[in-house]
């Protein structure tokens, strides 16, 4: 594509080089391509300029004036710029299939999920961006962000389109909200899970936290539908009030459009009947967890907004068995339970631990850790979580990053209301003792990281997949 086809509105005074791929990280620079220089918060892209350059670099974005010998487009946020650029240089893209947005602390991978799985049983042709990655017509993708950077949002949108994908359920955080991620990308449908305590390292409140995930709603096309949980009282009222679009409502304990009755859980699924306009469904899923109805309600209600009959979406649903890494069970013949779950923040423990305590006829057992460069506040009060609910907890590393993990553990042993825990840094050795002392009717939780392959310690990223090594562990 020609640079001034990305800038109809630029003059280069005869430069007009042929753009080949675009990037932001000058590690990956190569002859033809435009280099976006964007400010971060530890690195700024501007001092990298001079080597894009010497790597290929034909053209350069900038919000701060440089010298250099190729045409620079001059913007006044290079972050946001790029998104637009992102967009026109992949032809536009999202403008191509639908775009369901899910935000909220909880629920946002469940949900997902959940919808993208209706959707493809139900032969309407449905992509999956988020924490478990990037899927679309059997291909699978990792990711490192729950919500991509634009750039590579647009590169995704144009591969799930090349391969005629209709819809994408794509799940939106709070930073990806605040940093511009998906900045210029319009949603038919925007869901909202739950506000809970997370991020407040970040967002330093939680109404600045609501604001931060309710701009998903400002990001609604003309005639796009808001799904929202009408028994969130955190949240309800307030987007109720700031939503212009119209609303779909689910819950429990609320009057809502999805609402949810008559419900059984047991270690094997969830039974409820489902109340639409006056009519009863009867619903059998092999989800586990209250926690778990309320994803299945959002996604009932999208399904419903993507013109799949209810009784077609509720055989769908139905029909999934598990979510990787969610309330995942691992039953490997052994005399005791063992479920690995992503639950990391206090109400998902609180949730986790609540659902399972009835189910076990033995001791509750818990491992889990805080993960570092975020949210402090919460270590404490999941400290008190786990030994107030559980019989036995042990204080692990989760995702540490630049922090010393052992103080993370410290800081979570700092809020225990008893002393039936122990501290165990290595997290495979805290998975291995709570495996080996489990007795039978026990049941053993793996929480914080569900089916993350990689632990991020310093500059190292140590493979471990709490699910796999459990597996491996009960085999032997």
């Amino acid at each position: 594509m020609k640079l001034q086809t990305l800038f109809p509105t630029e003059n280069f005074h005869g430069e007009n080089p042929d753009i080949d791929t675009i990037t932001f990280d000058s590690r990956q620079v190569k002859q033809g391509t435009l280099f976006i220089a964007v400010k971060g918060f530890n690195v700024d892209g501007h001092d990298f300029i001079e080597m894009a350059v010497s790597k290929g670099a034909v053209a350069i974005v900038a919000q701060q004036p440089v010298q250099t010998d190729v045409p620079v487009i001059y913007v006044s946020d290079s972050k946001i710029a790029m998104a637009d650029i992102a967009s026109r240089f992949y032809g536009e893209p999202m403008k191509k299939m639908e775009l369901i947005g899910i935000t909220g602390t909880d629920g946002k991978t469940s949900t997902a999920t959940i919808i993208e799985h209706i959707l493809n049983t139900c032969q309407k042709s449905s992509g999956y961006i988020g924490t478990n990655g990037v899927r679309y017509a059997n291909v699978a993708e990792p990711l490192h962000h729950t919500t991509p950077e634009s750039l590579d949002l647009q590169a995704i949108f144009a591969r799930m389109v090349a391969n005629d994908t209709k819809v994408c359920a794509m799940e939106v955080s709070s930073h990806a909200l605040e940093l511009n991620r998906v900045q210029g990308v319009e949603f038919d449908v925007a869901v909202f899970t739950n506000l809970t305590h997370e991020h407040l390292d970040y967002h330093k409140t939680i109404g600045n936290y609501l604001a931060a995930k309710a701009r998903l709603f400002s990001q609604l096309k003309s005639g796009g539908i808001a799904i929202i949980n009408a028994d969130d009282a955190l949240s309800y009222t307030t987007l109720k009030a700031q939503i212009i679009h119209p609303i779909m409502t689910y819950g429990i304990e609320q009057a809502a459009d999805f609402k949810a009755t008559e419900i059984i859980e047991t270690i094997k699924g969830t039974a409820f009947t489902l109340v639409v306009e006056g009519e009863s469904y009867p619903v059998q899923m092999k989800l586990l967890g209250r926690f778990n109805i309320y994803n299945a309600l959002a996604a009932l209600a999208t399904a419903v907004t993507q013109g799949i009959v209810l009784s077609q979406a509720i055989s769908a649903l139905e029909q999934l068995v598990s979510i990787d890494g969610r309330m995942e069970v691992i039953d490997c013949g052994q005399s005791f339970g063992v479920i690995v779950d992503f639950a990391h923040t206090p109400n998902a423990i609180e949730n986790l631990l609540t659902f399972v305590r009835p189910l076990t006829t033995g001791r509750l057992l818990i491992a889990v850790g805080c993960a570092g460069a975020r949210d402090t506040e919460k270590r404490p009060i999941i400290g008190g979580i786990c030994t107030r609910l559980a019989d036995y907890s042990i204080f692990t590393t989760d995702d540490p990053y630049y922090e010393d993990p052992s103080l993370i553990i410290d800081e979570m042993i700092t809020g225990v209301v008893n002393e039936h825990y122990k501290k165990i840094v290595r997290r495979d050795e805290a998975m291995e003792h709570l495996l080996s002392i489990a007795q039978p009717g026990d049941v053993v939780i793996i929480a914080g990281r569900g089916n993350e392959d990689e632990l991020p310690v310093g500059n190292e990223r140590i493979k471990l997949n709490d699910i796999s090594y459990c597996i491996d562990y009960l085999r032997k």
